[in-house]
């Protein structure tokens, strides 16, 4: 389900108005380097498609963690209307949801998951370790790691 014309997933738009929730803000290639690079606070950016179906998974729970962060910018970004963007940080898959801090990508996680793994991911969590510049962290990296370390001691 879209938002009302509008493109974005049904995650993102608030009941009946259409607009992007209130804690998510849209950027675009336009301003994503006033937005995001120049801001003097981190970032969280979630990488985004209309047509991406765990995209809508994840849109409430970044609304989630921007509610959760509120020292944090949290911003969204269409990477088919901003493929330039996607291309300069790599991003080959989506949803992917990435930390920028000083202008710098600094850590990012690729797929659809929970709010809490998320924040562990991204080293924004209770507990959670800070990420390594630039690390990267998917569902199914983590899954393959879990079942080799069962295999190992079981």
């Amino acid at each position: 389900m879209q938002g009302h014309g509008s493109g974005e997933p049904a995650g993102y738009v608030t009941e009946g108005t259409g607009e992007a929730m209130a804690n998510v803000k849209s950027v675009t290639q336009a301003t994503f380097s006033e937005e995001v690079l120049k801001s003097d606070r981190k970032v969280v950016v979630d990488f985004w498609a209309p047509w991406c179906g765990p995209c809508r998974y994840v849109a409430p729970e970044v609304e989630k963690l921007a509610a959760r962060h509120p020292d944090i910018k949290v911003v969204k970004l269409n990477v088919d209307e901003a493929p330039l963007i996607a291309n300069s940080y790599g991003i080959m898959g989506i949803p992917t949801v990435a930390l920028f801090s000083s202008g710098n990508l600094v850590a990012r996680v690729v797929g659809a998951m929970p709010v809490e793994r998320i924040e562990q991911q991204l080293g924004l969590g209770q507990g959670g370790s800070a990420p390594t510049p630039d690390s990267e962290a998917t569902a199914e990296s983590e899954d393959e790691a879990l079942e080799e370390r069962s295999e190992a001691t079981g």
